[in-house]
Order: structure tokens, then sequence, then C-alpha cells
């Protein structure tokens, strides 16, 4: 219920602010807020933003800071405030991505994808905050829920930020993109290395089949030909491979100029006695 609710607010939000709408992880940040503010806002925003009024503007772990200047020229100080994610649950999250082929190719392309979102929900938490109570606002060092077109401005430009490199929200959640990569890249091997040894261990456990060293068992060959009874119901239906006549032609005839014509059925029926003692041999006949 509450994925389809957020995914409303992207349609609604995807359609006032169609810059965005190419952009998922911009229309994600932008449905946090209350649309009616945002749009109350926007035009004045944009102007800011048009006139470079958003001023030293930092991105750091958990929070986002500016300066946007008023029509007197005054700086007046704007924050956003995200919680970041702990370790232990990156380290969750990081591992069910490393897991995954296409998260991991998408990420090590510095693609995020919107599916990127399950994983996250799969840990109780979220990439893109879902509602405004998410983030903490403050404005003139005082907290307030209540957008005015220098928050906008704010948010505004950090969704064009977002449209660029979505990897932002990342860092604001507490991991910087080479650290993300290189965790990822980290896990991958640990997973593939985890396989290998696996595979040998149960090689390790696996009871090889019975061996019979003819070199210390004399009566090895000469118990070959001799066999039971049951062997003569054993029967073989020999046949050649087919091969393709592109390769055939490319072939020389069988070396056996000079041999009698009745050669060929001689080595069919030496090659089925053959082939019968020795299966008669491994069932123990």
């Amino acid at each position: 219920m509450i994925k389809e609710e957020l995914n409303s607010k992207n349609v609604e939000t995807k359609e006032l602010f169609s810059s965005f709408s190419h952009s998922w992880g911009s229309v994600q940040f932008l449905s946090a807020f209350d649309n009616e503010e945002l749009v109350k806002n926007k035009s004045k925003a944009e102007l800011m933003i048009k006139s470079k009024k958003v001023l030293d503007l930092f991105i750091s772990q958990g929070s986002i800071t500016a300066k946007v200047q008023d029509e007197r020229g005054a700086l007046n100080k704007v924050k956003l405030e995200i919680e970041e994610i702990n370790n232990k649950i990156w380290d969750n999250i990081l591992k069910k991505i490393a897991n995954t082929a296409f998260h991991t190719a998408k990420l090590l392309s510095f693609e995020v994808t919107e599916d990127i979102e399950e994983i996250f929900r799969s840990e109780g938490r979220t990439l893109f905050p879902s509602i405004q109570k998410d983030i903490k606002i403050t404005y003139r060092e005082k907290t307030t829920e209540v957008l005015n077109p220098h928050i906008v401005s704010l948010i505004l430009k950090v969704a064009k930020i977002i449209q660029k490199d979505p990897f932002v929200m990342f860092l604001i959640r507490g991991k910087n993109k080479n650290d993300v990569i290189s965790e990822i890249r980290k896990k991958r091997l640990e997973i593939k290395t985890s396989y290998i040894n696996s595979r040998k261990n149960k090689q390790k456990k696996e009871t090889p089949p019975p061996s019979i060293d003819i070199s210390t068992d004399k009566n090895v060959l000469e118990n070959f030909w001799r066999v039971k009874r049951e062997v003569y119901s054993l029967t073989y239906d020999l046949k050649a491979d087919e091969l393709p006549a592109s390769i055939l032609k490319f072939l020389d005839p069988l070396p056996l100029s000079g041999l009698d014509e009745d050669t060929d059925s001689l080595l069919e029926e030496a090659y089925a006695k053959v082939a019968t003692r020795a299966q008669a041999y491994g069932m123990g006949l």
C-alpha cells in the first residue's frame, strides 16, 4: 500500500516538474516534499537558481547545506538533514547488491535504477527519503516544516545534482560513490572465492571411484577374458557418428587398401567383442 502511494506521488511530481521526468532519482527526491508547497515556491526558487543565488552548496554524510541570497543581498543558511544508514545495515545492503548480477552491473556502470530501493526496503530502509518528515529542515538556524522560496531553491538545486549523479544520495546516506563501488567489488570477489572453496570442499568429501592398479594386480589382464554366461546376452548397435558433408569431402579414405574385403566386418566384430568384455568386467560379470 505504501509503495503504491509513493508511486502515485512520483507520477504527480513528475507531471509538476517535467524537467526531471527522465530522472528517477530526482523525482524520488522531490516526491518526499509537499507538492503544493513546492509548486507554490517553484517560480521564485528557479529564478534564484538561475540568478546564482544559491551559494556555498555543500553535500556531506547526513546533510546538505547552502546559503541563499535574498533581494537585499543577505545570506540565509538552509540545511537539510537526512538520517545516515549505519554500517551494519550498509554491509547487508551491499552484500545483497553484490549477490545480484543485475544491480552489480548497473552500479559498476555508475547507474542507479529504481528497483535498487527494493534492496534497501528489505533492510527496513530507503535510499531516498519517502516523506518530508524523513528530512529535518533548518532555515536561519531554526527547524521548520514550512517550505519557502529559499528552501525550495536548495531542494531543486539538489534535484538537479541528483539528476546528473544519483550516487549523491548514497553519500548523504553515509557511503560515497568510491566506497560503494569498492565494497561491491570486494564482496563479489568474496562470493566468487567462497563458491570456489565450497566446490573444492565438496569434491574432497565425495568418495573417489574405486581404481585398479594394473601394475600391481597380475590377475587383471588374465581375468579380462574370463566372463560369466550373462555376458553373452549383452548386445551393441555400433554406428559411426554422422559428420557434415562439408567435413567429409576434406577427409581421405581410411588406409585399408590391400586388405581383404571382409576387413570392415572383422574390425566391427572385434570392436564389439572388446566392448562387451569391458562392460562385463565393469559390471563384475
